[in-house]
C-alpha cells in the first residue's frame, strides 16, 4: 500500500456558502476512522476576500486571503502552500468551490491511490462532473481540446443511474487521444508533479487546467465510478463573455504556440466564426474583447505576466452589454427559442456572411428601425432568419423579462473589421517569434518565484 496524505485545494471567489457547506463535509470526513483522515488536510484560496477565519476549529482546514487573479492564481497559491507545509501532502486534490460532492469521493480517491501500478503513480486522477439539476446526468469525466479549440468530454454523457450506463463508462478508455486534460472541479496528482513541471500559467481562468494537463506529452489519466461532484449546468445564455471572448482566445493562443500537440488548434476558424457571429448581431463590445485577447497574445509574455489580472478583467468586462429589463411584446415563437428557425435562402445566407449581415452595401434593403430582430441571449450562436437586415436587435433571456438591445454602426464594423485584419495579418507574420518568446517565458511564469511576486506575497 502507498502512503497518502491528500492536501485539496479550493478556490473561491464570493461563494460563501458552498465553501461552509463543503468544509462542513471535510468536517465529518476528518472525524470519521476513514482511512482518507489521517493526512488528509484543506487549503481554501480566497481570491474574493470575503471569508473571514477560521473557517474551522479544526487545524487542518486553513483559509487563506489572495489577491483576484482568478482560478490559475487561486490554484497557484494552493501549490505554493502545499510545497511549503512542514509535512508534505504526497498529493493534491484541486476542487472548484460551487460543487456538491460527498466524502465517498474522498475515500474512493485515497483508496485508488493506495494501490495504484507503478506506471499510473503520476496520472492525473480526474472526477466526473455531474448536474446538480439533473443528479444521475454525467456531463464530463476526462475533458479534450478539440481541433477548433472547443473544449468538451472525452465520455459520451450518460445517465448514471442506469446500470448499462454505469458499467460502459467504468469500461471506457482514455487516455488514448491527444489533447486530453482533466478539469480543475476536482482533480488529483501527487506533489512530484508540481515539482517537475512547475505552478499554472497565470491565465486567471479558462484553460488553465487544460494547459496544466497538457504539459507532459506522456500524461496518463485515471477515472473512477463514484470519484465525481455535482456541478450547476452550464447555460449557454450565461456564459461569461469576458471568458468566452478574451481568455478563450489569449489563452488557447498560448496553448498552441506552448504545448507540441495542440499546435494543431485552428485558432483562424476560431476566431473568425466568434468574430462573424457577434459582429454580425451587432455585439461590437463584445468583438473588441475578442480582439483584445488577440492583441494581447500578440505582446507576448511580457505583457502578461506585467498585467494586473483585477484591472484586466474589470475593463475587458465594461465592453459586455448589460441586460435590463424591457417592456416589450415578444413574438409567440419566443417560448421555444427555435420554434420557425428555418435557414435563409442559400443566396441570401451567402449575403449575409459577405456582408456581415448587411453592414456592407446599400442601406435600402434594410428593415425600418422599429422591424426589430429577436433572439435568446446565446454567447456565439446566430439564427440569421431572425436578425437579417435589422437595424437593432433584442436578446432576451428565458424569463422573457430582461435582455439588451444592439444597433447597427456600420462605423464601428468598419473599424473593427480593420483592426482584425491587421491583427490577424501580425498573427501569421510574427508566429514564429512569438513560439519562441512564449515557450522561452514559460518556466519563469510557472515558477514559484514569479507566482508569490504576482500574488504580492
Amino acid at each position: 500500500m502507498r502512503p497518502v496524505r491528500l492536501n485539496v485545494v479550493m478556490t473561491t471567489f464570493k461563494k460563501e456558502s458552498f465553501v461552509r457547506a463543503n468544509v462542513a463535509l471535510f468536517e465529518q470526513l476528518l472525524a470519521s476512522d476513514e482511512a482518507v483522515a489521517e493526512g488528509f488536510t484543506v487549503s481554501v484560496v480566497d481570491n474574493g476576500r470575503t471569508l473571514e477565519g477560521p473557517l474551522s476549529a479544526d487545524a487542518r482546514i486553513r483559509l487563506y486571503a489572495n489577491p483576484n487573479a482568478g482560478g490559475a492564481g487561486g490554484f497557484a497559491r494552493g501549490m505554493i502552500e502545499t510545497l511549503d507545509a512542514e509535512v508534505t501532502p504526497t498529493h493534491l486534490l484541486m476542487m472548484d468551490d460551487d460543487v456538491n460532492v460527498l466524502p465517498e469521493a474522498f475515500v474512493r480517491t485515497h483508496n485508488l491511490l493506495a494501490v495504484v501500478v507503478p506506471e499510473y503513480q503520476e496520472a492525473f486522477l480526474s472526477g466526473a462532473m455531474l448536474s446538480m439539476a439533473w443528479a444521475d446526468a454525467m456531463g464530463e469525466d476526462v475533458g479534450v481540446i478539440r481541433i477548433n479549440g472547443v473544449f468538451g468530454p472525452v465520455k459520451p454523457p450518460r445517465c448514471m443511474s442506469d446500470l448499462n450506463c454505469i458499467v460502459a463508462n467504468e469500461a471506457t478508455e482514455v487516455g488514448d487521444t491527444d489533447r486530453q486534460y482533466a478539469a480543475f472541479w476536482f482533480c488529483c496528482f501527487p506533489i512530484e508533479v508540481v515539482k517537475k513541471q512547475g505552478l499554472t500559467m497565470p491565465f486567471f481562468v479558462r484553460g488553465d487546467d487544460a494547459e496544466y494537463g497538457l504539459r507532459d506529452p506522456n500524461r496518463r489519466f485515471m477515472t473512477l465510478n463514484g470519484i465525481c461532484i455535482w456541478h450547476m449546468p452550464f447555460d449557454r445564455a450565461k456564459l461569461n463573455v469576458f471568458n468566452e471572448s478574451y481568455l478563450s482566445v489569449r489563452n488557447e493562443l498560448v496553448i498552441k504556440a506552448t504545448i507540441d500537440s495542440c499546435g494543431c488548434l485552428d485558432m483562424h476558424g476560431m476566431i473568425n466564426e466568434r468574430f462573424h457571429h457577434e459582429i454580425c448581431k451587432f455585439e461590437y463590445g463584445h468583438v473588441e474583447m475578442l480582439l483584445d485577447g488577440l492583441e494581447h497574445f500578440l505582446a507576448g509574455p511580457e505583457w502578461l505576466m506585467g498585467a494586473n489580472p483585477e484591472q484586466v478583467l474589470k475593463e475587458e468586462s465594461a465592453m459586455k452589454s448589460v441586460d435590463g429589463p424591457f417592456d416589450v411584446r415578444l413574438p409567440v415563437e419566443t417560448i421555444w427559442p427555435f420554434e420557425g428557425d428555418w435557414p435563409l435562402a442559400p443566396k441570401e445566407q451567402q449575403r449575409f456572411d459577405r456582408t456581415f449581415n448587411f453592414q456592407i452595401g446599400s442601406e435600402r434593403r434594410l428593415r425600418p428601425p422599429e422591424a426589430w430582430g429577436w433572439m435568446i441571449n446565446f454567447y456565439n450562436h446566430l439564427h440569421p432568419i431572425k436578425v437579417a437586415y435589422c437595424r437593432r436587435i433584442l436578446f432576451f433571456n428565458d424569463d422573457r423579462k430582461t435582455g439588451h438591445f444592439t444597433t447597427m454602426d456600420r462605423a464601428r464594423f468598419r473599424e473593427l473589421l480593420e483592426r482584425k485584419k491587421v491583427l490577424m495579418g501580425r498573427l501569421d507574420s510574427e508566429w514564429g517569434s512569438l513560439v519562441e518568446r512564449w515557450r522561452a517565458a514559460k518556466p519563469q511564469m510557472t515558477s514559484a518565484d514569479f507566482w508569490r511576486k504576482y500574488l504580492g506575497l
